[in-house]
């Protein structure tokens, strides 16, 4: 009759010695190759940071450079443009003397190239202002960008327009310090309504608010988390970048 149950073998040391030689073999050829695969996630995994941080930096370098290159592509004609009506308002008093003639009263006058160049300067604001607006979850840089947008254009309606399409800019304007989606501190830069009707210090102030939120804008984009683009650029009904709401007669702000 046969055993119930097989005696269990001792293993010999030639055995042990086998397997354990086995063994080795086995992890000298795996290690190599898991050593490769960590180390090639590793440095992926660095590479792929590495130009995304690159990225974001350089989007952030274009759009502050962009916000420059467009606000004073506006600001030295507006600045230019005032000199002028400035000393066409001494020819005017010169004219009624009949000491300048009337060709170089109206050339010095003519601010017709400034509205073309307004028209442009709205165009590239606006769409600076949407590619700030899919690049970063703060909305806080956007509605600086747009500060600086809004001073300078109501400068140039005070310029250019006459008084009763400033005060329809004046009134859109004011309407920022009260509005829950632009972040107190940033609310709190925007002219009150009596800043706007001092018109002895209103031309100067509108000037130097543009480069408050200007110079703040730009340091918040060189700081700010940027995320992927989180949609497509959209223009918002009844705003146009000529300054004109479509839907209602004031100006959009």
């Amino acid at each position: 009759m046969a055993p119930l149950y097989a005696p269990a073998t001792t293993p010999t040391a030639s055995h042990v010695l086998a397997d354990t030689f086995w063994r080795q073999v086995a992890l000298n050829a795996v290690s190599p190759i898991i050593t490769a695969l960590l180390g090639g996630l590793v440095v992926g995994f660095l590479i792929q940071w590495a130009r995304g941080r690159r990225e974001r930096q350089q989007l952030r370098s274009a759009l502050s450079f962009d916000m420059i290159r467009t606000a004073y592509g506006f600001y030295c004609p507006l600045i230019e443009a005032i000199r002028r009506e400035s000393y066409a308002a001494l020819q005017r008093k010169a004219y009624r003397r009949f000491i300048v003639s009337r060709s170089t009263l109206r050339r010095h006058a003519d601010l017709s190239d400034l509205a073309h160049q307004y028209k442009e300067f709205r165009i590239s604001a606006r769409v600076i202002e949407e590619q700030l607006r899919v690049s970063f979850p703060d909305v806080r840089v956007r509605w600086l960008w747009h500060g600086a947008v809004d001073m300078l254009s109501a400068r140039y309606f005070h310029l250019a327009h006459v008084p009763e399409r400033f005060s329809d800019m004046i009134n859109t304007h004011i309407e920022h310090m009260a509005d829950p989606e632009i972040p107190e501190d940033t609310r709190k830069l925007f002219m009150t309504l009596a800043d706007y009707q001092d018109e002895k210090t209103v031309d100067a102030e509108l000037l130097r608010r543009s480069e408050l939120f200007l110079d703040e804008a730009i340091r918040v984009v060189l700081k700010l988390k940027i995320d992927p683009p989180s949609g497509a650029a959209v223009l918002r009904p009844g705003r146009g970048p000529l300054g004109v709401n479509a839907h209602s007669s004031q100006p959009a702000g």
